[in-house]
């Protein structure tokens, strides 16, 4: 097992795996080295993350070829079998502080997603790690940088994730490599849901739609996101039974962000509602389309 993590729980999420695997099967901590981020003058610039490595017995595979490093020209022209049996022409054995490159803005498998990882860092682990037709778990996929590594090398795997934007995200990065994808557990119900997180359900009714989110995480001021063609607003609620007040605040941030058109999604609307959304279309010109859980799933 490789457990990423950064200076915030490094020390931790350390104790935790110990606990759990047990301190004899630590077998490394390996240190990920990039120079970008941010760059501050009161103390160190942070430029690394922790990969703890943990095994589950006292037996575990490993193969070091695949990540050989190339040797230094200096350290080439002074290399003697005869005084160093480690020495191959393929390159020196993989050490635990890595360089490996963060994704730059223009790098062609750089697709937005927050979390996503360079696929060079996962090549090493599941090359080292793993034989041809081995079964590859990440529990935490994000945008399924693991998985689709793993099926470029042969390898069978699973990916896990909360998120609904993050699986559609897999699904259409892993049609590109040629895999055959199945996704377990993605909502299909009202049940399914109404069980999402709030931030989840918001995602996943823009991604059904189509849409855009807007940007900012907090103070939106009432506009979740955008619609696709017109980029018009949109507000997602989660609840039943959605009051008059939600559309009364809804027609102040359409008139701000200068739109007369916008949709609200929830479960259900109360009769009120729809009352006000017909009086604001007949006597302000704003056409607030009120969309139900049930309807968009059956779209």
């Amino acid at each position: 097992m490789y457990l990423h993590c950064d200076w915030h729980a490094n020390a931790h999420l350390r104790i935790q795996m110990d606990n759990i695997f047990g301190a004899n099967n630590f077998q490394n901590e390996i240190i990920w080295h990039y120079h970008c981020g941010i760059h501050i003058k009161k103390r160190w610039n942070r430029k690394h993350d922790t990969i703890l490595f943990y095994s589950k017995s006292s037996k575990w595979y490993f193969n070091p070829e695949f990540a050989r490093e190339p040797y230094s020209e200096g350290s080439i022209m002074t290399q003697d079998t005869r005084w160093n049996k480690s020495y191959s022409r393929d390159g020196r054995l993989p050490e635990d502080v890595w360089y490996i490159p963060t994704i730059n803005a223009i790098a062609r498998e750089r697709l937005g997603y927050p979390t996503q990882k360079p696929e060079a860092l996962l090549k090493r682990i599941i090359e080292a790690s793993s034989n041809r037709d081995n079964i590859v778990l990440d529990p935490f996929c994000g945008c399924g940088t693991t998985i689709a590594v793993a099926h470029q090398l042969g390898r069978q795997w699973i990916g896990i994730d909360v998120s609904p934007t993050a699986c559609r995200m897999m699904a259409e990065r892993l049609n590109k490599v040629g895999a055959e994808v199945s996704i377990v557990g993605m909502p299909e119900t009202i049940g399914h849901l109404k069980s999402l997180e709030p931030f989840n359900f918001q995602e996943w009714v823009i991604n059904r739609v189509k849409g855009t989110h807007n940007n900012k995480k907090t103070g939106d001021m009432g506009i979740d996101g955008w619609t696709f063609l017109k980029h018009e607003p949109i507000q997602v609620k989660q609840q039943e039974n959605v009051g008059r007040n939600v559309i009364d605040s809804f027609e102040t941030a359409m008139r701000r962000a200068r739109h007369t058109y916008g949709e609200i999604y929830a479960f259900s609307f109360a009769k009120s509602s729809y009352e006000e959304a017909a009086r604001a279309e007949l006597e302000d010109k704003l056409n607030i389309r009120l969309i139900t859980m049930e309807k968009l799933l059956g779209d």
